[in-house]
């Protein structure tokens, strides 16, 4: 397995690094991503907590200058957070998205170190479902990296099937964090150098429109219909749309679900809706 962390030395060099940089904080509930946006910023601009409970309720954006680029960070409440539908969570995503427009060059799948159970298994085969052929898009980050105590985080990648394959399938990319040494900006380097070299393997940023191809195609061969050109493409893109959101809010259902089924959230604004 390629491990991106071991190789920071090597850059290419013609690497191109772009002067904006916009990152999306994805992950469950009290894996660090507001700690991790601190640390990437340089300063206490997310609210951070200390317990399971997910900070951050809403879509969040800042950013700050970072040896000498612009770098955003957007936090995202995490998957399946008390208190949200599934169709919320569809919109904080598509929020996400906006707020970090014209689109991020990365997505950092936040992990905690020492807390990988069945739910992050399940979260990380869903979100292979997710991204699918975009994961050259995702990197991962795990948090707590005290936590591992000379412990061999290799140890724990492969002893975690639905965590290497997901590993596998992005390219082993990964970096870790100890967000109690934000004055180590070594961490800080070695994930911007990451993100440059997805940026420059990649040639773009991911966008809506990229996301929206993967249900496009699927759409086109079954679409059919008499109403005007002007109507048909309108009618089309509405579909695409609705695809990708009733897709992601059974992403977001099943999350739910595992989670309350292990008694982590009591949702009970969800548990409310579907009884109505």
């Amino acid at each position: 397995m390629k491990k991106i962390c071991q190789i920071h030395t090597e850059s290419p060099v013609n690497l191109q690094r772009p002067k904006d940089v916009r990152l999306i904080l994805l992950g469950l509930p009290g894996a660090g991503k507001s700690s991790s946006g601190n640390t990437i910023l340089g300063s206490e601009q997310f609210r951070t907590g200390c317990d399971f409970l997910s900070v951050s309720r809403e879509v969040v954006s800042k950013h700050a200058e970072v040896r000498g680029r612009r770098v955003t960070v957007v936090d995202t409440p995490g998957f399946g957070a008390e208190g949200f539908t599934p169709e919320q969570q569809f919109e904080q995503l598509r929020d996400a998205m906006i707020e970090c427009a014209p689109g991020p060059h990365a997505f950092v799948l936040v992990i905690k170190i020492g807390r990988i159970s069945e739910v992050d298994c399940k979260l990380l085969q869903l979100l292979s479902e997710v991204f699918d052929t975009d994961l050259k898009y995702v990197t991962l980050l795990f948090t707590h990296k005290d936590r591992l105590k000379g412990r061999s985080l290799q140890r724990l990648i492969e002893t975690t099937p639905p965590l290497k394959e997901l590993l596998q399938k992005c390219g082993g990319r990964y970096n870790v964090f100890n967000n109690e040494q934000r004055a180590d900006v070594r961490q800080v380097q070695r994930l911007l150098h990451t993100v440059d070299l997805m940026h420059q393997e990649n040639r773009r940023h991911y966008t809506l429109d990229m996301l929206a191809e993967k249900h496009a195609l699927a759409l086109s061969l079954s679409h059919s219909g008499k109403s005007s050109i002007g109507q048909e493409v309108m009618e089309f893109f509405s579909n695409v749309w609705e695809a990708i959101k009733q897709f992601f809010i059974q992403i977001f259902e099943c999350i739910q679900a595992w989670l309350k089924r292990k008694g982590i959230v009591g949702n009970m604004e969800y548990k409310k809706m579907k009884n109505n």
